[in-house]
């Protein structure tokens, strides 16, 4: 079932929760509304479910408009980041009670129950209660509980908050398994952008109650539109440095945090009208090279595994490098000592270029990126 939301406005008070937004999820989609907290994301699901009255637009299900209709009335299952199940009754009971409230027959509840339960892992857990079992499981009991059902939408509130690292991952590909079965409508709202990742068939980013960008995971990951979607989505975050224009020509940037220290600068391909603008580096973008264009300044490093994570520093902006685990990698960066100097190279192609005041993507591209020489004595780390 599609979902089409029109100039939606929901307001607390003097604040706005969600700011003239429109959406369209397509029949069938796994649609993911990903922001941090406070971005409106799950106001948004709560408006869909018809648990949050709006103050204007128009939410449509199906074709249908649900403006005024009960959220019983609307056919859509929510999984709440709050569990809440039924103290004094069985995981099975608990699991049940909305088949048992449309009248379903004894073995065909039995049937679903059992049959999502084994999926969830709970199969053993359908005769004690709430208070015997653990958080996680009581989260998978909640996801059970509106899985087992039949719905047009299926809503789901950041379901697999509780779980731990391992379950969470199993619980993804379920997910991912339970949609390709099913073929339903899903939207689901998560801070988790390595749930968004490798849930979504499409994310909507959202940022203080307005939508900022949507996409395919890769769009959002290799062409950021804004500078805030930029640094929100990909592990670790994107370096943003805030650059102003040096010299007459107009064309070229200087990274405006360094106070004192090695600074760089960017040449653009052509000009722009704004004094200052805004540079994004992706970690992994960043490599060793003794002949690279960046002398940055070793801070520490984080060993990950197959990635090493290194933060380092130019003149008083500290940057985040993420390189593949090599011996050579690991000797400068692993054993390398605070403070020492390294050289890494970027190619110009994939520094973003975004609009200070906007945050918009620009349409400009890097021609050259150098290292500037230093303006005054380095801050020693500390």
């Amino acid at each position: 079932m599609s979902v089409i939301v029109k100039n939606l406005v929901l307001k607390f008070g003097d604040a706005t929760a969600i700011d003239n937004l429109n959406m369209e999820i397509g029949d069938g989609e796994f649609a993911v509304i990903l922001g941090p907290s406070g971005s409106g994301k799950t106001s948004f699901l709560r408006c869909l479910a018809g648990l949050l009255n709006y103050d204007s637009g128009e939410i449509e299900i199906n074709g249908k408009s649900m403006n005024g209709v009960y959220p019983s009335d609307r056919n859509v299952a929510m999984v709440f980041q709050n569990y809440a199940l039924y103290p004094h009754m069985t995981i099975y009971d608990n699991i049940a009670l909305n088949l048992r409230m449309k009248g379903l027959e004894k073995s065909v509840i039995d049937m679903k129950v059992n049959d999502v339960s084994k999926v969830l892992g709970i199969d053993q857990l359908l005769k004690r209660r709430p208070r015997e079992i653990s958080g996680g499981q009581a989260q998978r009991v909640g996801l059970a509980r509106a899985m087992v059902r039949d719905p047009a939408v299926y809503l789901m509130d950041e379901p697999l908050s509780n779980l731990d690292a391992k379950f969470r991952e199993e619980m993804r590909e379920e997910l991912k398994r339970f949609h390709k079965i099913t073929g339903k409508t899903i939207v689901y709202v998560t801070h988790d952008q390595t749930e968004a990742m490798s849930l979504a068939d499409r994310i909507v980013v959202m940022d203080q109650g307005r939508k900022i960008q949507e996409g395919s995971p890769k769009t959002l990951y290799d062409n950021p539109e804004h500078a805030f979607v930029a640094g929100f989505v990909g592990t670790p975050p994107m370096n943003i440095f805030r650059m102003g224009t040096s010299g007459e020509s107009g064309n070229f940037y200087e990274l405006e945090e360094a106070e004192s220290g090695t600074s760089f600068g960017i040449e653009l391909s052509g000009k722009k009208d704004s004094r200052k603008i805004l540079a994004g580096i992706r970690p992994s973008d960043l490599t060793l090279d003794p002949e690279g264009q960046l002398e940055l300044i070793l801070e520490s490093t984080e060993f990950l595994g197959p990635t090493l994570n290194s933060y380092v520093r130019i003149g008083t902006s500290r940057i985040s490098v993420a390189v593949p685990r090599t011996q050579h990698n690991e000797e400068l960066l692993m054993n390398g000592k605070p403070g020492s100097k390294l050289r890494f190279r970027i190619a110009p192609d994939r520094i973003y270029l975004f609009d200070e005041s906007s945050g918009e993507r620009l349409s400009v591209s890097v021609r050259d990126v150098r290292t500037l020489p230093k303006k005054a004595t380095e801050i020693p780390v500390e």
